[in-house]
């Protein structure tokens, strides 16, 4: 079935995205990690049902907005930075979390763990798009499964 699969994978991906994010940059680890997100990556977009379903009206549960998040600074000195799309309510209780864990994370791995456990346990979705040494940026999103036409 399209959605436990979906779901497998995307709870599968979150795993892999958190082995990369505590690994040494660039170790075999680390390298052997990425190469597992990027894979189970690929899976789900060989799940994707296409752009009708893209085209499809919204779900009536409420409007999607994105929300900016940071950038926020932390006592190591990198700066996150990111965005929050989903329902409205939705986004703006993850963002309220996020700026909860950015006033108690201490380092840059802290923070990311910690924002792979916020977006499972809220149905959330999150890309890393950008580590740089001093910065992250992020983006998160409502795993909303898409409905199906008749």
């Amino acid at each position: 079935m399209l959605t436990e699969d979906h779901a497998r994978l995307v709870a599968v991906l979150g795993r892999a995205r958190l082995r990369v994010a505590s690994a040494m940059p660039h170790s075999p680890e680390w390298e052997a990690a990425a190469a597992a997100v990027g894979a189970f990556e690929l899976e789900l977009d060989a799940l994707d049902p296409g752009p009708a379903l893209r085209n499809a009206a919204p779900p009536p549960t409420g409007a999607t907005i994105t929300i900016d998040f940071g950038p926020i600074s932390l006592p190591d000195t990198v700066t996150i930075r990111g965005a929050i799309s989903g329902r409205r309510d939705r986004a703006q209780a993850v963002r309220r979390e996020l700026r909860d864990l950015a006033d108690q994370a201490t380092t840059r791995q802290v923070f990311m763990r910690e924002l792979e456990r916020l977006a499972i346990r809220n149905s959330f979705v999150v890309e890393v798009g950008a580590v740089e040494r001093t910065s992250v940026t992020f983006y998160a999103w409502e795993n909303v499964s898409p409905t199906l036409p008749a």
